[in-house]
């Protein structure tokens, strides 16, 4: 994989990060943002756990490492 297809995979789609709140059963959790907002995610995960999702189709696509995380306005 060359140096171009390796930034297309990392920034083509826009990805969020959120921390799961809770489980709604058959594959679908529910997520709270960094900045607060709650998200209904597909995917598997447990509650407490921090995943990256899609945020246009709201798959989860991975975990996300734990840790203090912020936000900082540009």
């Amino acid at each position: 994989m060359n140096l171009y297809q390796t930034f297309n995979r990392l920034f083509a789609t826009p990805k969020g990060v959120a921390q799961i709140t809770g489980q709604k059963g058959q594959g679908v959790v529910v997520g709270q943002t960094l900045g607060g907002v709650f998200v209904v995610l597909s995917g598997q995960a447990e509650v407490g756990d921090m995943v990256y999702y899609d945020r246009q189709t709201h798959e989860i696509t991975g975990q996300a490492p734990q840790g203090e995380r912020g936000e900082f306005g540009v």
